[in-house]
């Protein structure tokens, strides 16, 4: 079983034992999630109940980092964050035997204006006048990290 998490974890994720985290470059992610895919392994948790209405925000979070992960060709897509009635709360995710957490970070950059908007007018200006529901900052495609835990076997000696 692959567990993915956006952004969060929790010590709940991480039972009893011993761990590892290694960092993933991109093919390895895209084959680690499309393997998972495949198999019917891939489940994706997010802290926020991203069905609840008062979580729009946290919705448009995970919509924005599944549109940068489109364009790095990985597949994991908005609706893998939820179940057959509900979406799958962070706590369900565990690092097991049988079982790895995928955890992807990013950073966020300005929202810089459009050179066709007057970019001498300054990022501070142009953030100031943006429509609401524009985001005043986006995430950083270069920034988004891959977090491979997986549980360790350790002979104890007695």
């Amino acid at each position: 079983m692959l567990f993915v998490s956006f952004w969060h974890m929790s010590s709940a994720n991480l039972p009893e034992g011993t761990f590892h985290k290694r960092r993933l470059a991109l093919e390895e992610v895209r084959v680690l999630v499309t393997r998972a895919r495949e198999a019917g392994q891939l489940v994706c948790t997010a802290k926020e109940d991203l069905a609840a209405p008062y979580q729009q925000a946290a919705l448009q979070r995970h919509i924005d980092l599944c549109q940068v992960l489109k364009k790095l060709e990985i597949p994991i897509e908005v609706p893998d964050f939820f179940g057959e009635v509900c979406s799958n709360v962070l706590q369900f995710a565990y690092v097991g035997k049988r079982s790895d957490l995928l955890f992807l970070d990013c950073c966020y950059a300005l929202n810089r204006p459009r050179s066709d908007e007057g970019e001498s007018r300054g990022a501070a200006q142009a953030c100031r006048e943006a429509p609401k529901e524009s985001s005043r900052f986006a995430i950083d495609p270069t920034s988004v990290t891959f977090d491979l835990y997986s549980m360790v076997e350790v002979e104890v000696l007695r």
